[in-house]
This record gives structure tokens, C-alpha cells and sequence, in this order.
């Protein structure tokens, strides 16, 4: 989600147009919706991020970064470091993935204002 930073020229217009409503800057980490947005509903902008979250961390999209990782690693000399660093890498990014989505799935709060 969009966040406005303080002292920025973004932040002065949505202050000026008065569509802030969340001041508290423990909100801002992407998991809330800080600010009215100018086109679009507040439950849009939710609908949005969960269908983008969805698509960005199902099963297919995922498998597609682990190829596209794995398929520009060089194995080089050496094909037991090349493997073990493959495996290495394959077991973080899955890990890292998993817990992403399971973030992205459960971690979206509701205006607070």
C-alpha cells in the first residue's frame, strides 16, 4: 500500500487535501491504509492488495522466481558447491515465500481511523 512520508511533497498534498487519517507511524509498514485515496473506495484498495498478494504469492508465481533463481546460477567448477548452494538457496526462498504469503494473507488491518 501506498504510504505518504513525512515532509515529502506527497505528503504535504494529502495532508492539504485533507484525506490523511492515520498519523501513527507504527502504521506505517504497508499493512495499513494510512490515507484516503482520491479514485477509489478504501475497500477497493484492500480488494486490490489481495488479489495482487494472491497472484504474487501463489504457488505458480513462486515456482516461476525459484526457476528463473536457480536457472542463472553457474554451476562452475565445482558441482557439489553448485548443488549445495542451489539447495541452500531453494530452502530459503521457500521458507522466506511461505512465510511472506502467510503475512500478506493475514496482516491487512482495517482503516483505523
Amino acid at each position: 500500500m501506498s504510504l505518504y512520508i513525512p515532509g515529502t511533497p506527497f505528503y504535504e498534498q494529502v495532508e492539504s487535501e485533507g484525506r490523511l487519517f492515520d498519523r501513527n507511524l507504527s502504521h506505517y509498514e504497508g499493512d495499513h491504509l494510512v490515507f484516503k485515496p482520491k479514485r477509489v473506495t478504501p475497500d477497493e484498495v484492500f480488494e486490490a492488495f489481495g488479489r495482487i498478494n494472491k497472484y504474487f504469492y501463489s504457488w505458480k508465481s513462486i515456482l516461476k522466481r525459484w526457476w528463473r533463481f536457480i536457472s542463472t546460477m553457474s554451476a562452475g567448477r565445482n558441482l557439489f558447491k553448485w548443488i549445495f548452494n542451489s539447495l541452500l538457496i531453494s530452502f530459503i526462498l521457500f521458507k522466506l515465500s511461505i512465510f511472506q504469503r502467510d503475512h500478506a494473507q493475514k496482516k491487512v488491518y482495517p482503516i483505523s481511523a
